[in-house]
């Protein structure tokens, strides 16, 4: 995964901790369809130690996925280290550091991208985390907190001088989420450390990746939006870059089929109630570019029986086409 000797990863793609999506039913998806590494949404490190039932809530704890990266959040560096070390009980294979969520509750509490203001604060959180476990320890972070006061590469220089393992730059500000990516700024991280970096931001496609590991020398990138109804991309991505494979697009027979199993999935942890409602968004990312695809996603969320989830896909593998 990470070698300790030369310091370089073993893969060259992971899927992004996202909020609301990457709970545990995704992450076994993901690990089913050979994502080389898989993150946990982004954990709160108070709930956490606050109730031991949140555990069950953040991972697969009776089918362990692996390699799993947890991401944690706090400004408290002790509640950090302790909340890493359960999760390392647990069998999580990384634990990332949250420094770039942009999302104002978090903000607010002096949290995420907040702590790119407070060197003194995160420093303390990064030696604290680092010295709590054996597994590798990274952290996620942005360029700054706006265009005026660009920090990434002080805040990569910290991780590495406390001994971290590797950074993950997301290339935008925290203000600026509708404008593209800046690679550039990625590749500046990477030309001051000499840790691996993953890259993050507007890759969508295996070219997406090719592009911005050549711009930027980058060690791997880390996919987030793209995957979104596309749980197979990562697998798919990090088999071109390794081989120049060229992946056909996946057949909508294969698509119902992960559907299905992804629905089970999600019924057997939420239950029978919450899960038609969690499952709603998965369904719509899965059946886009179908035809038909904007009065599914309207009937989809209406939908409050798993029942009528199953009872579509028959239909639709009677009437649709072999699509992607």
């Amino acid at each position: 995964m990470i070698s300790p000797k030369t310091g370089t990863f073993s893969f060259s793609v992971a899927a992004a901790p996202l909020a609301g999506v990457t709970d545990p039913p995704f992450q076994r998806i993901l690990f089913e369809q050979n994502c080389p590494l898989v993150y946990t949404e982004m954990i709160s490190a108070r709930n956490l130690l606050k109730s031991p039932r949140t555990i069950t809530r953040v991972l697969n704890v009776e089918k362990p996925v692996h390699p799993l990266a947890a991401q944690l959040f706090d400004i408290d560096p002790c509640r950090l280290a302790d909340a890493a070390g359960i999760l390392e009980r647990y069998g999580v294979d990384i634990i990332d550091v949250n420094l770039g969520c942009p999302v104002k509750k978090i903000i607010n509490t002096g949290c995420g991208v907040a702590l790119m203001r407070n060197p003194g604060q995160t420093r303390c959180i990064m030696k604290a985390v680092r010295g709590s476990v054996r597994i590798p320890v990274s952290v996620k972070l942005r360029l700054g907190w706006n265009p005026g006061c660009k920090s990434a590469p002080d805040f990569a220089r910290m991780a590495e001088d406390e001994g971290l393992d590797f950074v993950t730059v997301h290339a935008r500000y925290r203000t600026n989420y509708l404008t593209p990516a800046d690679w550039r700024e990625i590749r500046e991280v990477k030309t001051c450390l000499s840790i691996p970096v993953m890259g993050n931001g507007d890759v969508m496609t295996a070219d997406d990746a090719r592009k911005m590991m050549h711009e930027t020398d980058c060690d791997a990138v880390m996919i987030g939006r793209a995957i979104m109804g596309r749980p197979w991309l990562p697998f798919q991505i990090e088999s071109h870059l390794s081989s120049g494979r060229i992946f056909q697009p996946v057949m909508f027979p294969e698509r119902c089929r992960v559907i299905r199993n992804h629905l089970d999935l999600a019924e057997s942890f939420y239950g029978p109630r919450v899960a038609p409602l969690v499952f709603r968004k998965h369904a719509a990312w899965y059946l886009r570019g179908l035809p038909g695809a904007n009065q599914l996603r309207n009937a989809i969320f209406r939908f409050t029986d798993t029942e009528e989830y199953r009872s579509l896909l028959d239909s639709l593998i009677v009437n649709t086409g072999a699509l992607c």
